[in-house]
């Protein structure tokens, strides 16, 4: 067996992404990456094998974002209110390009 069982976890997990973004249709609509200055909060957050993903909410504009990190790198994407829980469970579906 080669490579560490958070390998073997990434590698699955890597797996089980693709096969679902092969059923999903992307979106036409604009995905703007953002620099946050509105304050926000979190509505729910998951992370996994050094993948972390947030979505955030700003009740002064009511708009929502997507955060994704990796490491010491992170996008947040500002997504349309009615896509957002998508966009949480798929982030890579609309538009994050972060590598691992």
């Amino acid at each position: 067996m080669k490579g560490t069982i958070a390998d073997w976890e990434r590698d699955r997990f890597e797996r089980e992404a693709s096969a679902e973004l092969s059923g999903i249709a992307t979106t036409n609509e604009p995905v703007v990456i953002v620099e946050r200055e509105a304050e926000t909060v979190e509505l729910l957050g998951r992370s996994f094998s050094g993948l972390s993903v947030e979505l955030l909410f700003a009740p002064t504009d009511g708009r929502t974002f997507v955060k994704v990190a990796i490491a010491d790198r992170e996008q947040t994407l500002e997504i349309p209110r009615d896509k957002a829980y998508d966009a949480f469970q798929h982030p890579f579906a609309y538009g994050c390009t972060l590598q691992v």
